[in-house]
């Protein structure tokens, strides 16, 4: 009965003290299914990403092959931005308009929320779209690390014009 009683408490206390330690991956947040768009000509390509936040830095890496594709020191980042829109889930040619079966036209005809974040730094900036089931948690999570406020753009579309207007510098 004692030996019983002594497994039952040492189990009982390595398993607490497992669940108690913290590992280096603990302290940094990471968020899936964010976009990063980049503008490839006059249209806009998205990278599949995930966004991770570190003591000193915001890196946004591709959710594929785990490259850096932005890294933001939280001390060079200017200005952030965040903009809600809602539009057609598509927006086709005139031929793939008239090509299109009955079928299509829900694709067409629906509309999409889109969550975006542009992130500004004294040299790069990152125009995200971000998911819209954790974009709270995400804007929580880059003002608390970064230690900067998210403004809350006005109008439709603020976050694109922005990042258009980078690209032209």
């Amino acid at each position: 009965m004692m030996r019983i009683i002594a497994l039952g408490l040492t189990l009982f206390l390595s398993i607490g003290s497992t669940a108690f330690s913290q590992s280096e991956l603990q302290g940094s947040e990471g968020f899936q299914k964010v976009r990063l768009l980049t503008q490839v000509g006059n249209q806009l390509k998205a990278t599949p990403a995930t966004i991770r936040f570190e003591s000193d830095r915001m890196i946004v890496r591709s959710a594929k092959g785990h490259e850096s594709l932005k890294v933001f020191p939280y001390s060079s980042i200017k200005s952030a931005e965040y903009t809600f829109s809602k539009g057609p889930r598509y927006q086709p040619s005139n031929g793939a308009a008239l090509a299109g079966n009955v079928f299509a036209i829900p694709l067409f005809v629906t509309k999409v929320e889109r969550h975006r974040l542009v992130v500004q730094s004294d040299r790069d900036y990152a125009l995200l779209d971000l998911d819209k089931h954790n974009f709270r948690a995400l804007l929580a999570a880059f003002e608390a690390n970064s230690g900067r406020k998210v403004a809350m753009a006005e109008q439709r579309g603020a976050a694109i014009e922005r990042a258009a207007s980078l690209t032209t510098r």
